[in-house]
């Protein structure tokens, strides 16, 4: 018994480590806004990998924007109609950024106290094993292991 609690430990030990976010870093930075109807405004989303491991995770071809999020309800991810949606493993190589440019449309009433605001990705991993074809899509509708920007202000 002693033994199997020995194993499962290094388990969830080696497994919690995995999923650590530490490795990976999301910087976010204002590209423009545009007043043109309801408020908008652009972002540029840079995930960088600082693990010594090539990321391996999923997306999908064109709702991929959903896998981001915000901590400021003012703010509304602007979302795309798609009439075809694949999943897909992307990958990052160790030291590697990728950048995606993001479009919110902002709540005309909103104050200036709450004009900061981060952006959160939900790194969904996929491991070595996987395929595209293993996408979960209602798994990838939970908020868990998101990854938080730095903050900025509109």
């Amino acid at each position: 018994m002693k033994k199997i609690l020995t194993i499962l430990t290094l388990f969830l030990l080696a497994n919690s480590a995995f999923s650590q976010t530490g490795n990976y870093e999301l910087v976010i930075e204002k590209i423009k806004t545009e007043k043109r109807g309801k408020p908008v405004i652009w972002v540029m989303a840079k995930l960088t990998n600082h693990s010594k491991e090539t990321l391996r995770y999923f997306s999908t071809s064109c709702s991929w924007q959903e896998f981001y999020t915000t901590d400021n309800k003012k703010l509304q991810l602007q979302i795309f109609d798609c009439n075809k949606n694949i999943p897909l493993i992307l990958t990052l190589a160790p030291g590697k950024s990728t950048t995606v440019n993001i479009r919110f449309f902002v709540n005309p009433a909103i104050k200036t106290s709450e004009r900061k605001f981060k952006i959160g990705f939900k790194l969904m991993k996929a491991t070595y094993t996987q395929k595209a074809s293993d996408f979960d899509f209602k798994e990838a509708g939970k908020k868990k292991n998101l990854i938080w920007s730095n903050r900025i202000s509109m």
